[in-house]
């Protein structure tokens, strides 16, 4: 049976559209309206709480308008941006609102009142009547996992070639399996690597990494990550061209 469709207009910073069809296309979203769905199934699932995007969006316009200003022109940036950077941004910000008149002067909203709230009051009711009544999900055992993607590695070519026929050495791969959070990728296999490109006389290093994900039954390589400047190098240029050539395309085929 179909699920209903719902039609709901959302309204967007028009700064933020392109780095919003950027991200679809970074994450294979063949549309916006999937990538939206997408966006809802990942946030559903993950039931996280928005300590801080929620915040934002009950503050006066000016805050949230800078917010994404700087989103905006730090999202392409090579660094990677620091730890707790959004954070201390809102509170900078929030600093700043209370030594502006002008904002501290307009009308705020009618503040929620303190406590759980009925909707969390409700969840904590049902989980004590029926909690006892689920029984944990038998988590399979990774090591047929563990073991396949073992065999994987020891395929990983040492040398490949870019388009125009370049040669690159692919050294010191180093293997590794941990568990995720998610309930269907429950497993996520990397192989850390360092990829040589001769330069004139000389030669540039680039460490890399191949993250592959485990759905239950096959690996899938899911992303090319340059753990040098902590950047996803799948849909660059670069990425690309080493992803779809050589020996490393014919490596990665089965599990794309």
């Amino acid at each position: 049976m179909a699920l209903k469709a719902i039609r709901h207009t959302v309204n967007i910073p028009g700064e933020i559209f392109p780095l919003l069809k950027t991200r679809m296309e970074e994450e294979h979203y063949p549309d916006l309206s999937k990538y939206f769905v997408g966006l809802a199934l990942f946030d559903i699932y993950a039931r996280r709480r928005h300590w801080l995007t929620a915040r934002i969006m009950s503050e006066p316009v000016w805050i949230r308008d800078k917010i994404i200003q700087e989103l905006v022109a730090d999202f392409d940036k090579g660094e990677l941006k620091p730890g707790g950077w959004f954070d201390i941004r809102v509170e900078e910000l929030m600093r700043e609102r209370a030594a502006n008149p002008e904002s501290a002067a307009k009308p705020k909203k009618k503040e929620k009142p303190e406590g759980p709230g009925i909707f969390l009051i409700l969840l904590a009711f049902f989980t004590l009547c029926f909690g006892a009544l689920a029984e944990p999900a038998a988590q399979p055992d990774p090591a047929p996992a563990i073991a396949e993607f073992q065999g994987l590695a020891k395929k990983f070519p040492k040398v490949s070639t870019y388009a125009d026929g370049d040669e690159y050495q692919i050294r010191d791969p180093k293997v590794d399996v941990t568990k995720s959070e998610s309930l269907i990728q429950p497993l996520l296999g990397t192989i850390d690597c360092t990829v040589i490109v001769k330069v004139g006389a000389g030669e540039v290093k680039m460490p890399m990494r191949f993250e592959f994900s485990w759905d239950g039954k096959k690996w899938t390589f899911s992303k090319l990550f340059n753990l040098q400047n902590k950047r996803d190098f799948t849909e660059l240029p670069a990425g690309r061209n080493m992803l779809s050539n050589g020996s490393l395309k014919e490596f990665l085929a089965p599990y794309r």
